[in-house]
């Protein structure tokens, strides 16, 4: 069970990047609520011109996937399950995507340390998705972020997101804008477009343009290569988690798009579970798994 950070301790300012509340595009509708609003100590506040979030907040976030965003977004992520071409199924990856993004767009001093998401339903085109993120400081500079997701009153999913408040955006040692690769970066343009995301939102950090992989794109990647690894025949994605504390993020070049390297775990029932690596040419970065039922010819 999450607790409040106790009063004696202050929790850092997060960032709340408010002009970035536009970048979700209509129909996709996304709002902060501080249930402190009206109290002596509001969690969302107001310095030098910026807010920031001082306490717990809530995150609510309403949105519609068409079928001409599905495909796209298997498409550019290399998942070849046709069910989400041929039937009004959203790939699990997409739920993962619209739980992992929104964070990195609003709050880019925000850290991710690791996502957990649990599949409890299946989730259809066309119709309306609401998902509530509860956010709370668990520390000083930790944060911990509840998402349930819901569609016509049915529970689609449940996360869990941790992350580490920064004082400014991170910014990777490694990235050379001069060698980006204009080719992967439109790859990831085509995301955040069938994500229904302004990509210019996550690039264009203050002082500078961030050409990384957003770990919400990297999260989308196990799906894929999970549903090669099964030779098509899909499966329903029933937990994926991930891992990225402690590591820079992938540059988008000069190097090839980011691989996952899978094996299998122990086999747990009718389930399989599914060790995953996320890796750039030799360089593991992140490290996850995923439990998959092999019967249902859905992820």
């Amino acid at each position: 069970m999450v607790t409040n950070v106790p009063e004696s301790v202050t929790p850092k300012p997060l960032y709340v990047a408010k002009d970035h509340l536009q970048a979700f595009l209509p129909p996709d509708r996304i709002t902060l609520r501080d249930v402190r609003a009206r109290s002596a100590s509001p969690s969302l506040v107001y310095q030098s011109g910026k807010m920031f979030a001082v306490g717990d907040f809530l995150i609510n976030y309403a949105y519609v996937v068409s079928p001409k965003m599905g495909v796209k977004f298997v498409d550019v992520t290399g998942d070849e399950n046709m069910i989400h071409r041929t039937s009004d199924i959203v790939a699990g990856a997409l739920t993962a995507s619209k739980v992992i993004l929104p964070l990195e767009i609003v709050f880019p001093a925000l850290r991710i340390n690791s996502a957990k998401v649990k599949f409890t339903n299946f989730s259809h085109y066309n119709v309306r998705i609401t998902s509530t993120f509860r956010v709370r400081f668990v520390s000083e500079d930790r944060i911990r972020v509840q998402v349930t997701a819901y569609q016509n009153d049915a529970q689609i999913a449940e996360s869990q997101i941790d992350g580490t408040v920064l004082s400014e955006p991170l910014r990777s040692a490694r990235v050379n804008e001069k060698k980006v690769k204009e080719e992967q970066l439109e790859v990831v343009r085509e995301y955040f477009d069938a994500c229904n995301i302004m990509s210019e939102a996550y690039f264009q950090k203050e002082g500078f343009r961030d050409y990384t992989y957003p770990f919400a794109y990297v999260a989308s990647l196990p799906s894929a290569a999970i549903v090669r690894e099964l030779r098509g025949q899909g499966g329903m994605l029933n937990v994926l988690t991930l891992k990225f504390e402690d590591e820079e993020k992938i540059p988008i070049g000069p190097n090839a798009t980011p691989q996952v390297r899978i094996e299998e775990g122990r086999g747990l029932s009718a389930f399989r579970r599914i060790i995953t690596d996320v890796i750039d040419g030799v360089i593991t970065y992140y490290k996850g798994s995923a439990i998959v039922n092999p019967d249902s010819g859905v992820l």
